[in-house]
C-alpha cells in the first residue's frame, strides 16, 4: 500500500475516532447528569485502577502513576471523575510534588475516558451496593433513634401527667415500694413556767394614836450619874411600874 493510501486510511480513521469520541463524550455526559439527578451525595472509587505507569526521576527513584475511576466531589457537586495518585520513592519528591489530583472524567485524557467506559457498569454496581449498605445502616440507626425517643417520651411523662419511674417501662420488673420513712417526733421543749403574780405586800397597819401609850425615859431612883445611859429605863406612861416609881420618888 502506497503512502498516499496510508494517509487516506489514517484520515478516515481519525474522522471516525473523533466522531466516536464526541458521541462517547455525550454518552458520558448524559450518564453523569443522570447520576447527579439521583442525588447520591457521597463518594465512591473503583478499586481497580484505570491505568498504571512507572517512570524514573533523574535521581533514579521510581514514580508510579495510578489513575482510578470514581464518583467524586468536584466543585459544588458529585460527578464522574478520575483520581490520579503518585507513589514516590524519593523523600525530596514527597516534599515537593503533589501526590495526586481529581479531574472530571470529560476533562481526562482520551485514553482514560475510553478505559473508563469499560469500568462504568462496575462503578454503577459498586455505587448501588454502597447505597444499599448506607440505607441498611440508616434504617438500623433510625430504629435505634425511634426506640430511644419512645423510651424518653415514656420516661418523661405518662398518661396521668406525672413523672414516670424507670420501673414503669415495659419489660422492667416492678420495684417493690419501700414503706414510707416516718421521722421520729421532734422533742417538745417544756413550756416555760408561768410566773405567778407576786403576793401583795402586807401593809403594816398602825394602831390609832389614841391607843399608842406615850413613853418617857426615867432614871432609877438613887442614880444621879451624869451618864445618860446609866440607870436609864424607858417605860410606857401610865404603867404600874411607872406609878410605883413615881410613888417612891414622892
Amino acid at each position: 500500500m502506497s503512502l498516499s493510501d496510508e494517509l487516506l486510511r489514517l484520515g478516515d480513521s481519525a474522522r471516525h475516532l473523533n466522531a466516536g469520541s464526541d458521541t462517547l463524550n455525550q454518552s458520558i455526559n448524559r450518564i453523569d447528569a443522570l447520576l447527579g439527578r439521583l442525588n447520591v451525595g457521597f463518594e465512591y472509587v473503583h478499586a481497580r485502577p484505570l491505568a498504571e505507569t512507572t517512570e524514573t526521576d533523574p535521581a533514579g527513584k521510581r514514580v508510579i502513576n495510578l489513575a482510578y475511576l470514581g464518583y467524586l466531589k468536584v466543585g459544588r457537586g458529585f460527578h464522574l471523575a478520575v483520581r490520579s495518585t503518585k507513589v514516590l520513592e524519593s523523600r525530596l519528591q514527597l516534599a515537593t510534588e503533589s501526590p495526586g489530583a481529581v479531574v472530571p472524567l470529560l476533562d481526562a485524557p482520551r485514553r482514560l475516558r475510553f478505559a473508563a467506559v469499560d469500568l462504568l457498569p462496575e462503578l454503577v454496581a459498586g455505587l448501588a451496593h454502597q447505597v444499599d449498605e448506607m440505607v441498611s445502616a440508616m434504617e438500623r440507626r433510625q430504629a435505634t433513634a425511634d426506640a430511644l425517643l419512645s423510651n424518653l417520651e415514656r420516661v418523661t411523662s405518662d398518661s396521668s401527667g406525672r413523672w414516670a419511674r424507670p420501673d414503669d417501662l415495659p419489660g422492667r420488673a416492678p420495684v417493690q415500694a419501700l414503706p414510707p420513712v416516718v421521722a421520729p417526733p421532734e422533742p417538745v421543749a417544756p413550756a416555760p413556767p408561768v410566773a405567778s403574780a407576786p403576793a401583795p405586800a402586807r401593809r403594816m397597819t398602825m394602831p390609832p394614836l389614841s391607843r399608842v401609850a406615850a413613853a418617857r425615859t426615867e432614871f432609877y431612883p438613887g442614880t444621879s450619874t451624869p451618864d445618860p445611859k446609866a440607870g436609864r429605863k424607858t417605860m410606857p406612861i401610865g404603867s404600874d411600874t411607872l406609878r410605883r416609881v413615881q410613888k417612891d420618888e414622892a
